[in-house]
């Protein structure tokens, strides 16, 4: 056995002392990135669903902070500092007080479930910070106490003083915002309320939601309050032996049971679940310290995605940055009728749950199948079914591509709204009306979402939504060769002209495939053989009386295989195409319409929808098939797309994404034997970015800032891969992951 088989056999048995549950195991493969005056690294810390944020930005020196998450949180500072001798020393997520410095070599490491600083005194004490944003498994929201753990909106901090002295130390630590403390009792900000006068606990007004507060509770020491400068906060008077330290514990909570967001479509607010679990932030806090070994050691069992990898660095600092990136884009909400709702925001731009980007970012829901469920029951209701016509808003132009679901079929919408409303679209240009793509991602992923949950009472329910879907894009198909050609709209690779707009677009028929496949599997194995009843005794008013008395389960057994046989075909048809097309270029070409000068052009993100075939261990030969004609293409294009900056999206322009490019490697790695990896150009590209995560290039000296996007977390593709997963294998890949007794 080796020796780090040995750690991890004692690191899963010793984690559940509250000794060590106190902390969050960082990876030894992890880079500690320093933080200096040249750092402008921003990371996103946000608890799941609840939005509530402590964001930390070496730039400003300082961290955003909210009940409501990254889009409207307050800009502070965060003194951690020790004093030692009349010199305080403090952490870099502060500006520098009058009599203050910083302490030396500080660095700055990340876990999936937390962000570590690290620093040294000048008088050799080695101190650290961790934000914990606490996180376990939750297969769906029956499991409360998981759900609780997951969506509570509260972070521990965690502070480790050691002195690596020969001799007694006597310091004080400080910890607190530059914030008015607030007397939530009295309901006023009040000035001089540290000086000894308060004991474990300090109250602050949230300027970002009119009735919410945060809260700062020491856990396990007594501490004081304390004023110093416009910080103000808790103290602990520390004495550390030779070689000793101490661990200081924290929970930074808060609560917030206003409006969330508006749901224009059924014209109610929505707010967080959590206001169903707890009903004022003093529940929060004690929740948070009578759980705080139990939720601790749920995190650092987490943490084995990361323990447990041989993967780079590198790779493991992009899991975990791009994780704490979908986290901070979460909303779980509820009605005021106790219906929950999810949602995922697309970053800055505020777009909401954007089917494209859940094509990437919903990986994670093998870790909560519950948040894609959601979204796939809400995608349904926003369906678009007659042409509509556009007025141009804010100076741009109408665009009119995709408007066609009155002929054709209709198209799921692109999104549902912008925070803080949900709407039946966004209004910008092009986003909602991207037909031919978005149809076939429902059906990827309602494929998806089957495998990793066995749900298949609500897969079943679904599967007619998804035919009319499927259907809809038979009727794009206008010349017989199985790829639409007409009203296909835009696809998700807005920075590509080819593959963005040219009709017989080789990506989207692969997306075709891939659905048509996946589609047909649902149907042929979630069929209706009728002749039960599937509720109790129903009693109805219809005026005249008593009405249905009994619910009978139809049979359609004839009708699913019907429309199995039809989609395969229609996925064998294109997949004839495609080999027509290879034989005629050697390669398969980004468009098989010749009206395009550079249609011609290869790309090696094609196989984008291979990503879920693959992970489900899906056994198709039409599936099959496609890989390995694929193959090809992509051993070609990758070296004529590799450049200084990337691994451009197509053979002839000049962006890169890199979400998609990770995607390409990940689909690469597991059907065509590749080894390529792109993190290094997405590493280097977000080390030391404001907007992490930061997906792109345009060009060799241009960036696309994408402003905290959600999607690079398929980066957990390349680990899913190392361990081999499939969704048969679900349950022994998360057990590492679950603690015990769950």
């Amino acid at each position: 056995m080796t020796s780090r088989n040995i750690y991890l056999l004692t690191f899963s048995f010793l984690f559940f002392s509250s000794v060590f549950a106190a902390r969050i195991p960082i990876d030894k493969d992890m880079p500690a990135i320093s933080i200096n005056d040249d750092s402008q690294l921003g990371i996103l810390n946000s608890r799941m669903g609840s939005r509530f944020s402590l964001n930390f930005f070496s730039g400003k020196r300082g961290i955003h902070t909210g009940a409501l998450g990254f889009d409207s949180d307050e800009y502070s500072e965060l003194l951690v500092g020790i004093e030692q001798d009349g010199k305080l020393e403090i952490f870099r997520l502060a500006n520098p007080l009058i009599k203050s410095s910083y302490l030396q070599n500080q660095t700055m490491q990340l876990a999936m479930t937390g962000m570590q600083l690290k620093g040294t005194s000048s008088k050799g004490l080695e101190m650290s910070v961790t934000a914990v944003s606490p996180f376990t498994p939750a297969n769906s929201l029956d499991e409360t106490e998981a759900i609780r753990l997951q969506i509570s909106p509260f972070f521990y901090l965690l502070v480790k003083v050691k002195n690596t002295t020969e001799t007694s130390v006597n310091a004080k630590l400080f910890v607190g915002l530059k914030k008015l403390p607030y007397n939530p009792i009295m309901e006023y900000a009040v000035w001089g309320y540290g000086y000894g006068r308060i004991a474990n606990e300090i109250y602050y007004k949230d300027q970002t939601a009119s009735n919410a507060l945060i809260a700062l509770e020491s856990l396990n020491v007594k501490t004081t309050g304390f004023e110093k400068e416009a910080f103000n906060g808790l103290s602990y008077e520390l004495s550390i032996a030779p070689k000793a330290d101490v661990d200081v514990q924290y929970s930074y909570s808060t609560y917030y049971n206003g409006r969330v967001q508006r749901d224009n479509r059924i014209n109610l607010d929505l707010k967080y679940y959590y206001t169903s679990f707890w009903k004022d932030i003093y529940e929060v806090k004690t929740y948070a310290k009578a759980n705080f070994d139990k939720n601790m050691a749920a995190s650092a069992q987490f943490e084995n995605l990361l323990l447990r990898s041989k993967l780079s660095g590198q790779d493991k600092w992009m899991m975990a940055l791009t994780f704490h990136a979908d986290l901070a884009n979460t909303f779980l909400l509820i009605d005021e009728k106790q219906r929950p709702y999810f949602y995922l925001l697309e970053g800055r731009f505020k777009h909401q749950s954007t089917v494209d980007v859940a094509h990437e970012t919903e990986l994670v829901a093998l870790f909560n199948p519950w948040r894609l469920k959601l979204q796939l029951q809400q995608w349904s209701n926003y369906l678009a079914t007659e042409r509509v016509k556009r007025e141009p808003e804010r100076g741009r132009k109408a665009f009119y591509q995709g408007y066609s679901a009155a002929e054709y079929g209709p198209y799921v919408m692109h999104d549902v709204g912008d925070y803080p409303f949900i709407s039946e679209s966004s209004d910008y240009d092009f986003g909602p009306y991207m037909a031919a793509e978005e149809n076939t991602n429902y059906a990827i992923l309602l494929y998806w979402y089957w495998k990793i949950s066995g749900d298949d009472e609500f897969v079943k329910q679904k599967l007619g939504f998804v035919e009319m879907l499927l259907h809809s894009l038979v009727n794009r198909d206008i010349n017989g060769n199985g790829i639409v050609d007409h009203a296909q709209g835009w696809t998700t690779f807005d920075s590509s002209k080819s593959l963005r707009i040219y009709i017989e677009n080789t990506y989207v028929g692969v997306k075709q495939i891939s659905a048509y496949t996946m589609s047909a599997e649902m149907f042929r194995s979630l069929i209706t053989t009728g002749d039960h009843e599937i509720g109790e005794l129903v009693k109805m008013s219809d005026g005249e009386g008593q009405g249905f008395k009994n619910i009978l389960d139809v049979p359609n057994e004839a009708l699913r295989l019907r429309q199995a046989i039809l989609y395969e075909n229609e996925a064998k048809k294109i997949l004839a195409t495609l080999k027509k097309a290879q034989k005629q270029y050697g390669y398969i070409p980004v468009s098989l319409d010749k009206k395009y000068a550079d249609g011609n052009q290869m790309s090696v993100v094609l196989g984008d929808a291979l990503l879920y075939p693959g992970f489900t261990g899906m056994n198709s030969p039409i599936i099959t098939e496609t890989a390995k004609l694929l193959k090809t293409t992509y051993e070609k294009a990758y070296p004529m797309s590799l450049k200084s900056y990337g691994v451009t999206l197509t053979s002839g322009e000049t962006p890169t994404w890199y979400s998609k490019i990770m995607v390409s490697d990940i689909v690469a790695q597991r059907w065509f034997g590749s080894t390529n990896n792109s993190v290094r150009f997405v590493y280097q590209h977000n080390v030391n970015s404001p907007f992490t995560y930061n997906d792109g290039m345009e060009n060799e000296s241009r960036s696309w800032i994408g402003y905290f996007y959600p999607r690079g977390v398929v980066t957990l593709g390349y680990f899913m891969n190392e361990e081999g997963f499939r969704t048969d294998k679900k349950e022994e890949f998360l057990r590492p992951l679950t603690p015990k007794g769950e």
